[in-house]
C-alpha cells in the first residue's frame, strides 16, 4: 500500500490459506483487509497443486502494487521438470489492452512451444489468436501453446502473460527453466529501453518487437539480426 488505511477487497478463484492477520478466504467470496502505507498482503492458495489465483480481482481504496508468481512453478504441468520462481509485478486493468504481438521468448528448437495465458476482465470479450476464436467472461482465461510469433487482437482489454516451459517439456532440448514475461499491448510500447544481462548466465538473448518500418539501435548502432515478420 502506499497510503494509510487503504481498504483492500479481495476476490480470489481459489480458495486462499489463513495466515498471521489473514482470515482464510474461500473462492469467489470478497474479502476487505486494512493496509497501512509500506504494509503488503500475501497471500497463498491452499489445497492441491495446480491451484492457482489467475482471474482474482483486487480493488483498493488507494494505489496499491500487485505481484503475481509462484515459488517454484513447472510449466506446462505440475510433473513438468524442472521447477523455477515466477513473479512479475501486475498492470491495473485500465493498462490492459486490446492489440498485442506475441513473440517466442526462447526459440529452442523448432518442436519448441511456449504457454500463453490471456485473461479476460469483461464479460463477453472475443479473443482472435492463431487462427482461433475464443469467448471469455470477467475473470476467465484461455491458454495458448504457440510454436511461433503471432498477433492477438480482443474485443475488450486483456492481459497477456508468456510462459517459458521447462527443460524436460517437449522441444524444450534441454535448455532453460520456467520463466514469466508480461506481453505489453501495441499501446504502452516505447522508444528507449535499459537492458541488463548478467554475465554469469550460460547465454543471453534479447526478442524484440518493432513496427516493419522502425530502425532498431542497440548502443547506438543499428541492429543486424534475424528478423521474423509477424503475422
Amino acid at each position: 500500500a502506499t497510503e494509510d488505511g487503504t481498504e483492500v477487497t479481495v476476490t480470489p478463484t481459489a480458495a486462499v490459506e489463513a495466515g498471521p492477520g489473514i482470515p482464510r478466504m474461500p473462492a469467489g467470496q470478497p474479502v476487505t483487509l486494512m493496509l497501512d502505507a509500506g504494509q503488503l498482503l500475501a497471500l497463498r492458495t491452499e489445497g492441491p497443486d495446480g491451484a492457482d489465483l489467475t482471474g482474482t480481482r483486487i480493488t483498493a481504496t488507494a494505489p496499491v502494487a500487485v505481484f503475481g508468481g509462484h515459488a517454484c512453478a513447472n510449466i506446462p504441468t505440475t510433473s513438468t521438470g524442472y521447477c523455477d520462481h515466477l513473479e512479475e509485478q501486475l498492470t491495473p486493468v485500465s493498462r490492459w489492452g486490446t492489440q498485442f504481438v506475441v513473440p517466442v521468448i526462447a526459440q529452442r528448437s523448432d518442436e519448441n512451444f511456449e504457454l500463453v495465458r490471456v485473461v479476460a476482465a469483461t464479460n463477453g470479450t472475443t479473443v482472435n489468436a492463431l487462427g482461433q476464436v475464443h469467448s471469455l467472461n470477467a475473470g476467465h482465461y484461455v491458454d495458448l501453446t504457440p510454436s511461433r510469433a503471432f498477433s492477438l487482437t480482443a474485443s475488450q482489454p486483456v492481459l497477456v502473460m508468456s510462459y517459458v516451459t521447462g527443460a524436460e517439456a517437449p522441444g524444450s532440448a534441454r535448455i532453460g527453466d520456467p520463466a514469466m514475461v508480461q506481453i505489453p499491448p501495441q499501446g504502452a510500447w516505447t522508444h528507449d529501453l535499459p537492458l541488463y544481462a548478467s554475465t554469469d548466465w550460460t547465454r543471453n538473448h534479447v526478442v524484440i518487437v518493432a513496427p516493419a518500418a522502425a530502425d532498431v539501435l542497440l548502443d547506438d548502432e543499428l541492429i543486424d539480426g534475424d528478423v521474423v515478420d509477424i503475422q
